[in-house]
């Protein structure tokens, strides 16, 4: 069976693609971080980078989509050729223990940071002072029950709001399900496990069609790693589907940047859609790209690797100390540019310093691995 040996064959990630790959993660996070930054302490004074930083944050979140697909394709494809078949409950387990103490870390951040800002704001409240400021990030630190434990159970933007403090969290949601129909799809041997796909795929692209819509650049990360791993060149159709991608994302770019600045308008598309076709684009163009690198005709530079190191932490905490901040020091950066620039600069810099100690401390952490042994042994 052609697709059976497609899906058990596997091949390492080569020790020379491998930094390169977490130099590309690394970045995006980065680039997440300084975007959120500008939204939280610039635009409020000045939107003449929002479009710009926009762009650029979304384009990251597509780059992570794709690295995800491929990196949880390598996982799954590693678990299959070592058990002959995929281990589910295995490859599960793996996924809770690198998801959920990271994330929980982050919702109790958000959650102590909300009983704190009365304290520290300077309008005494949970509202920014200058709350009715149109450009604000948010109009205070705010949270509430139902995005609380939608966030916590991975529903948010399918049953549930996302924590409004935490926006990040929109994506993580995504990801996790899509690791689920992934794993459904990998364990074909089981009929019902099928059908459980169509069911949670229908169901979840009727509650959401940017979950639809985004699947198709998480999966082509995942096809990706199928390519990869069966060692199929398609060299021949990569220069022009690449050119195709890369015009589309500065066409639609530059439609999206008309909301911002006063451009010359194409009609063709709104600035939503175009963003959302941008980000379409972005995440075709990222999947050809690393097929270059995975194929050696390009090389991406490895300054940035030590920071993938931290890169999902860093992505799941940043947003609220970056609003906290903001209240804490509302007065001081209201109408000051400079100090704004200074405090993004300041705050940036100890969230990456903080992301790293608390990766280090809970990205390691093995929740289930004891229920884990416990299940083999019994097998």
């Amino acid at each position: 069976m052609p697709n059976l040996l497609m899906l058990n064959k596997y091949q390492k990630i080569p020790k020379n693609i491998s930094p390169q790959l977490d130099s590309i993660r690394g970045l995006s996070a980065l680039i997440v971080l300084f975007a959120h930054a500008n939204q939280v302490f610039i635009a409020p004074i000045s939107m003449q980078y929002s479009g710009i930083a926009g762009l650029f944050a979304q384009a990251a979140v597509m780059i992570f989509f794709v690295l995800s697909g491929f990196l949880i394709g390598k996982s799954l494809t590693r678990n299959m050729n070592k058990n002959g078949s995929l281990n589910l409950s295995e490859y599960l387990i793996d996924r809770f223990n690198r998801i959920y103490p990271p994330l929980i870390f982050s919702i109790l951040l958000v959650v102590v940071l909300y009983f704190l800002a009365p304290f520290f704001f300077t309008s005494n409240s949970n509202f920014f002072y200058f709350s009715n400021n149109l450009n604000l990030a948010r109009p205070g630190f705010i949270i509430d029950l139902n995005s609380v434990f939608s966030s916590l159970f991975l529903i948010n933007g399918f049953l549930g709001p996302t924590i409004s403090s935490n926006p990040p969290l929109w994506s993580l949601s995504y990801e996790v399900w899509y690791y689920l129909l992934a794993g459904l799809a990998f364990k074909f041997n089981k009929k019902y496990n099928i059908i459980l796909f169509f069911i949670i795929t229908i169901i979840l692209g009727y509650l959401s069609k940017g979950f639809i819509i985004f699947s198709l650049v998480w999966f082509s990360g995942l096809i990706l790693c199928l390519i990869h791993n069966n060692n199929l060149k398609i060299d021949k159709f990569i220069s022009f589907f690449k050119t195709i991608s890369l015009f589309s994302l500065f066409v639609f770019a530059y439609i999206y940047l008309t909301k911002f600045h006063p451009l010359p308008k194409l009609k063709f598309f709104s600035p939503d859609l175009a963003m959302l076709l941008f980000r379409l684009s972005v995440g075709f163009y990222t999947t050809l790209f690393l097929y270059e690198i995975l194929n050696n005709k390009l090389k991406f530079i490895t300054f940035f690797r030590s920071s993938s190191k931290y890169s999902y932490t860093l992505y799941i905490i940043h947003f609220p100390i970056f609003l906290f901040s903001y209240g804490v020091f509302e007065n001081l950066i209201k109408e000051n540019i400079s100090y704004s620039l200074f405090l993004s600069l300041l705050l940036s810099l100890f969230v990456i310093f903080l992301s790293k100690i608390i990766a280090s401390k809970l990205e390691n952490i093995k929740i289930l691995d004891n229920s884990k042994k416990k299940f083999e042994s019994k097998k």
